[in-house]
């Protein structure tokens, strides 16, 4: 048998191009693939990059906060020694306590602080800073009214000048 081509060479060209064609999109498909996967990462990663700096800064506001829990339980530690100091001193010597409030108690506010205080069963030593002598004196006869104490008297008075203000430093012994 013999087979006879009737048909023009642009036609038999033509069966080939349609697989050419094939593969191009298979190239395009492919490369457009990668790009939305490359896009779609970049996304991602901006995302979780912004999620991160977010917990950081959440991070920081613990951080401040476990700052000031460890500060609190700290001062919460101090107090309570003191207050079983405080305990210990009141069953131990009760007298020592009553002393002690009397001498506190009698201060003038805002006018005369202490500055050392000292107690011995016999006697007891106050330290201080006052604005004026007439407040010295005002509390060292606010303590000779007490009836426990039997002499009280003042050891000596200086004056130094302290920014602006000129504060009289003074000593008291009281006899128990």
């Amino acid at each position: 048998m013999i087979r006879i081509n009737l048909l023009p060479k642009d036609q038999i060209k033509k069966k080939g191009v349609p697989l050419k064609q094939i593969y191009f999109i298979v190239v395009i498909i492919t490369t457009l693939s990668i790009i939305v996967s490359f896009a779609w990462t970049n996304y991602q990663s901006q995302k979780y990059q912004q999620q991160i700096a977010r917990l950081e800064k959440e991070l920081q506001k613990y951080k401040i906060v476990e700052k000031k829990l460890k500060e609190i339980k700290q001062s919460k530690k101090e107090a309570i020694q003191k207050l079983e100091i405080l305990s210990t001193l009141i069953k131990k010597s009760p007298d020592m306590m009553r002393n002690i409030y009397f001498t506190i108690k009698e201060i003038p506010t805002k006018r005369l602080y202490l500055t050392e205080y000292s107690y011995d069963k016999e006697k007891i030593t106050i330290k201080g800073n006052a604005l004026d002598l007439e407040t010295i004196a005002h509390y060292i006869d606010r303590l000779e009214k007490i009836k426990k104490f039997k002499k009280v008297e003042l050891q000596g008075t200086n004056i130094k000048k302290v920014e602006d203000y000129k504060l009289t430093t003074f000593t008291i012994k009281i006899t128990l």
